[in-house]
């Protein structure tokens, strides 16, 4: 209420102006501002009216851009009109960005053609300063019902109330004598005040009153309570709607909306690990059925060699590598034929990321020919091939180490490689050479300190290589499964069904 004299000023051009706007579901509000010699806000003219039947049932948007476009071109026109430059401020976005909408349809058409005549910007403002146009815009009746809720005099919600089948089957049970125990205790829960519907429960410790929604308004009640009340989590939304309003199964729904809610997932930041279990890839029983491949670099040019191609074999983790001078097609397919079919044949599995030289139609040929499975990692989930991208980082610190401040980083590849394939694999239990060709070998200068040498046939061998790959596969099975208990401690699973909205972020 206005009662600090003076409060009104005069109108001057020339001076700095601002448009304040507001709107609600029962009314538009606007203040007419002028900036003085002190640069004091001078409030010039407030402005407020009823929405109609017809703005009723308007999306919250489109009330917003409806009342600019009425303080602007009608309310406060004879101000405003001729005018070099003004500012129209206001706390909801669509209106903000109303000049450059690329999309609009009949009525936003109509609106900004009526604005041309205007030289004005919009400037953004939260809602929670944007006080005086909202509080003008929320007109409140002038009579108060005794349990402290205030009804509009319009007749919107009465009459949506007197359409809703679930209401009006309170409203009967609550005017007629209660006959059963459970129309007893919804006449004690429900009453009508000012001809509203309303419910009766304990919030907080209070006996609060709240207004009854009926389904067509829900949607918009709980956009009001969180969308533009700061988009609060569940439990302060749940605590602004709770003392006010009240409908059957609402917390469902209010927890369902706030976690469906667009701007909340894309803003806010996570506090919990994603969502989604690990499962693991059955690891084959015979060498070279499956392995993972991926490239690294550029690093410094040796000899036009910049890159290495990385093959991991899934049984033995066997490794195999080499350098190269690009990551074309070709000299994929060169690695392939001349380092793994040729000498260990065709594997039934291929799993690469979604590199060109892997998805190109050259190598799609190359895998038709030879009887080779081609499986891609999701895009921008490199862990999806988790074996390759681990054999590239131990490749990169081995060979890191190795080095010892020599720049040729080719010539100690292929010694890096033996070291990894000659070393204890925690996975499996044991070294990948030992594993794949059945003996060990010896390491470097072992006979200046002396060796024994075992002596075996090579049918014990072999028959030690396969009980060591049985061994082995059990012993991936079991790491497979503590990395499974451990990366799965704290998630939960995803279940998703056909026709599900979901959202995609990369």
């Amino acid at each position: 209420m206005v009662k600090n004299p003076p409060v009104l000023a005069h109108f001057k051009r020339g001076r700095e102006t601002e448009v304040h706007v507001d709107a609600s579901l029962s009314g538009f509000g606007g203040v007419l501002i002028q900036r003085d010699e002190e640069n004091k806000e001078r409030v010039i003219e407030f402005a407020s009216r009823r929405v109609s039947e017809t703005e009723m049932n308007l999306h919250s948007n489109d009330l917003e851009c409806s009342a600019a476009h009425w303080l602007i071109t009608i309310r406060f026109r004879i101000y405003l009109y001729g005018l070099d430059f003004f500012t129209l401020i206001t706390d909801n976005w669509t209106v903000a960005h109303l000049n450059v909408k690329r999309t609009i349809n009949r009525k936003y058409a109509r609106w900004i053609i009526e604005l041309q005549e205007f030289n004005f910007k919009v400037k953004h403002r939260k809602g929670s300063q944007n006080v005086v146009a909202d509080a003008l815009s929320r007109q409140f009746d002038s009579e108060v019902v005794a349990m402290a809720i205030v009804v509009t005099k319009d007749k919107r919600l009465q009459l949506l109330q007197q359409q809703d089948n679930e209401c009006v089957s309170i409203m009967k049970i609550i005017q007629d004598t209660p006959r059963t125990k459970s129309e007893r205790k919804t006449c004690e829960q429900f009453q009508k005040c000012n001809g509203i519907l309303c419910h009766k429960a304990d919030v907080n410790g209070r006996l609060k009153t709240r207004i009854v929604i009926p389904q067509s308004l829900r949607e918009t009640v709980l956009e009001l309570v969180h969308d533009r009340s700061g988009h609060g989590d569940y439990k302060r939304t749940y605590a602004k709607l709770a003392e006010r309003y009240y409908w059957k199964g609402f917390s469902v729904d209010l927890k369902s909306y706030v976690s469906s809610c667009e701007v909340c997932q894309r803003m806010n930041a996570k506090t919990s690990k994603a969502t989604g279990l690990m499962t693991s890839r059955k690891a084959p029983e015979t060498p070279f059925e499956a392995v993972s491949v991926d490239h690294f670099g550029p690093l410094e040019c040796i000899n036009g060699f910049k890159y290495v191609i990385v093959l991991v074999e899934h049984t033995t983790r066997y490794m195999i590598c080499k350098p190269q001078k690009s990551t074309k097609s070709a000299e994929f397919i060169r690695f392939m034929e001349e380092e793994v079919v040729t000498r260990f044949g065709s594997p039934l599995v291929l799993i690469s990321d979604r590199g060109t030289c892997f998805t190109s139609f050259e190598t799609y040929e190359y895998f038709e020919k030879n009887g080779i499975t081609h499986s891609t990692s999701p895009p921008y989930f490199p862990e999806s091939n988790g074996l390759a991208e681990r054999a590239v980082k131990t490749i990169k610190d081995t060979i890191r180490r190795q080095l010892d401040g020599c720049a040729n980083w080719k010539s100690q590849l292929n010694r890096t490689v033996y070291a990894i394939n000659t070393i204890f694999n925690s996975s499996i239990g044991y070294a990948p050479f030992e594993l794949l060709f059945g003996f060990k070998r010896r390491i470097d200068n072992e006979l200046l300190i002396g060796s024994v040498v075992e002596n075996i046939s090579r049918i014990d061998q072999i028959e030690e290589m396969r009980r060591n790959r049985i061994q082995a596969s059990s012993n991936l099975k079991k790491s497979q499964e503590k990395q499974e208990k451990t990366y799965n401690e704290k998630r939960s699973d995803a279940n998703f069904e056909i026709g599900d909205k979901v959202l995609f972020t990369t």
